[in-house]
């Protein structure tokens, strides 16, 4: 798979980055995605598109279910109170996007 559709997901993420980085909650949340998605480049390189897929649905629950107790139960952090939700939020949205996607292409069908 051509690491280029991650690469637009990281173009769009950038600009909605700009375009929130001044909201405390959002900037947050697209800064861990920006991040996850670069990280989920690299990994698609080395890894290839099946392997990464399922790493990606083996991790996603385990994921889910650490955000849902970080809702309920915030760990402290001196930078903000719910900085660990709002990081696990962007990881999850970098996640499903890149699922989504190579799900599509596992298909022959992939658009951003």
């Amino acid at each position: 798979m051509e690491n280029r559709f991650i690469q637009e997901l990281i173009a769009q993420c950038e600009t909605a980055y700009e375009t929130e980085k001044d909201d405390a909650y959002f900037s947050n949340v697209r800064h861990a995605e920006l991040e996850e998605l670069q990280s989920l480049s690299r990994r698609l390189d080395e890894q290839g598109p099946e392997e990464l897929l399922r790493c990606l649905r083996k991790e996603q629950p385990i994921l889910e279910s650490r955000l849902r107790e970080e809702e309920e139960h915030p760990t402290f952090d001196w930078y903000d109170e719910h900085h660990h939700a709002k990081r696990l939020t962007g990881i999850l949205a970098a996640r499903r996007s890149v699922t989504k996607l190579l799900e599509t292409y596992k298909d022959g069908e992939v658009s951003v």
